[in-house]
């Protein structure tokens, strides 16, 4: 089997060097189970190797970059009047052009045991070339923001999937089926001229969002929190901090030091020698985790015993983190007027106490609020997303009504169960910004989590 495409796309959005795109397509498969040498095999039903690889163009971005845009909406005093004036409201870029993603992939297929257990698996390879993004200028520019090709992004893993047809006897059927899938996701480039960016800052004392060549889209980038300053002589011993201005005392946090700027002569474009320097600045923060999951599974069972039916569905993620931002500001142990969590009972009050977390101090003057790893945890769950348990009353029943051709009644959950270490209030947060481009994911401002339903009822034909 063979197929092959080719796009040709445009749009009026870039400028006319740019307009237009070429996106080819191939995929071919081999179903080797029909070939003559393969028919002695009993066991195998279906076996099929597939491939393909394609290229598809996106042109999303700020409309019309190549075009200048003005506002007549500031207001400048002329002596004594008001007056309107244009202004210039997008910084200019000529150059976009079309975004590519690239996706390679190849797997097979098999069917076992007159279709009982089906088995797919698939590697693939995504790359998206000359992605489209909106990168923050300097504010002394007149401009917030510029549409640019960034560079290239790659996303790559496997998936599986599992499948299982059972009869225990004429009236016990089931069905048991299962997915599992991973995710490496990875900022190959950045064009000339760019280079590693915060997506959102965080009251002026860096970013908590990084983007950097070598890591995942939007990781968390902050301080390593490596313990609790015990006593006064080892606060003595403390290194000095750029940040709060002042040195620890006991109870305080101690953040690692692990890196200092580039030496004189090194590669233009190193920003840090990786090594540490004997002080606590800007440049020891460093990368916390990724709000991205590294595998996603889900697992289904249905049932059928005579007149009874069951179906489960459980889903989970794991391989990420989750910037519990609410758990930040309600364990800040700033000073009074506040509410604050219980667990801050389990503070610092002297040696021995607490290596996690700090003293109570008003004004927290050595800034063990600032954003570090102490807010970072491991967002890994297991939720028992839907079961449902039905029975069908027999048809002799309902015969007498001449009417009702069917009747089921069911009882059903939702999100009836999760298994997670995660303190916050649910690992599958709500997040703020742009979440669906990955830079500003997985902080958890304690919205409103997933209610647990359960539920009664009945179906009926007529």
């Amino acid at each position: 089997m063979l197929t092959a495409s080719v796009r040709r796309d445009g749009t009026a959005h870039f400028a006319e060097a740019n307009r237009w795109g070429t996106f080819p397509s191939v995929s071919a498969a081999w179903r080797i189970s029909d070939e003559g040498f393969f028919q002695g095999i009993t066991a195998i039903n279906d076996f099929k190797l597939r491939a393909s690889w394609g290229q598809l163009g996106n042109s999303q971005t700020t409309p019309f970059p190549p075009l200048r845009r003005y506002s007549v909406t500031p207001d400048y005093a002329v002596g004594n009047t008001a007056s309107q004036g244009p202004v210039q409201t997008t910084y200019v870029n000529p150059n976009i052009k079309w975004e590519t993603v690239e996706t390679l992939d190849f797997g097979f297929d098999i069917s076992l045991f007159e279709d009982k257990v089906n088995f797919l698996a698939t590697y693939y390879d995504r790359r998206t070339k000359d992605f489209l993004f909106t990168l923050p200028v300097p504010i002394m520019s007149g401009f917030g923001d510029m549409p640019v090709n960034a560079g290239e992004v790659s996303n790559k893993g496997i998936e599986l999937e599992l499948g299982y047809n059972g009869t225990i006897t004429p009236d016990f059927t089931f069905t048991i089926a299962g997915n599992f899938s991973t995710v490496k996701n990875r900022l190959e480039s950045l064009e000339p001229g760019i280079e590693e960016f915060n997506t959102s800052s965080d009251e002026g004392l860096g970013g908590v969002y990084r983007t950097a060549v070598g890591y995942p889209i939007g990781y968390f980038y902050g301080y390593n929190a490596i313990g609790i300053y015990q006593n006064s002589n080892a606060a003595g011993q403390a290194l000095p901090d750029a940040v709060s201005g002042t040195y620890p005392e006991a109870g305080d946090v101690i953040f690692e030091d692990n890196n200092g700027p580039a030496a004189d002569g090194s590669p233009k474009g190193q920003q840090f020698s990786g090594q540490p320097d004997a002080k606590i600045d800007t440049q020891d923060r460093t990368y916390l985790g990724k709000t991205i999951p590294g595998y996603f599974y889900g697992l289904s069972l249905t049932a059928n015993y005579k007149s009874f039916d069951l179906s489960v569905l459980i889903q989970g993620q794991g391989d990420f983190q989750i910037y519990n931002q609410f758990g930040r500001g309600n364990e800040d142990l700033q000073g009074m007027g506040r509410n604050e969590f219980t667990s801050i009972q389990s503070r610092w009050t002297g040696e021995g106490t607490s290596n996690s977390m700090p003293r109570a101090i008003s004004g927290d003057p050595y800034n063990n609020n600032r954003f570090s790893s102490r807010w970072i945890e491991d967002g890994d769950f297991l939720r028992l997303r839907n079961v449902q348990l039905g029975y069908t009353l027999p048809s002799s029943l309902l015969s007498s009504t001449k009417t009702i051709t069917r009747a089921r009644i069911y009882v059903a959950a939702s999100n009836l169960a999760v298994i997670t270490n995660y303190s916050g209030i649910d690992p599958e947060v709500m997040t703020y910004g742009n979440s669906s481009s990955q830079r500003q994911a997985g902080t958890d401002e304690a919205g409103i989590p997933q209610p647990r339903t359960i539920q009664a009822g009945i179906q009926l034909e007529f």
